[in-house]
């Protein structure tokens, strides 16, 4: 598994969709594919995670990583 999603509001009081980044040897292999993917798409990369403000945007990372 490279990532997992998780709804945003259980762990703070913003809105949006958090993606947490599991495979740490893959994500680190495409870092900078992820960081363009990520300006292109509207993904904020915080760590291990990637933060997105809609289900939208979850939905072409999950087609795009998956």
């Amino acid at each position: 598994m490279l990532f997992r999603s998780v709804s945003q509001s259980r762990y703070s009081d913003s809105q949006g969709r958090l993606v947490i980044l599991t495979d740490f040897g893959y994500w680190v292999e495409h870092l900078q594919e992820l960081m363009e993917w990520c300006r292109e798409n509207g993904g904020e990369i915080n760590g291990s995670t990637v933060l997105f403000r809609n289900d939208e945007e979850v939905t072409a990372f999950v087609l795009r990583w998956s």
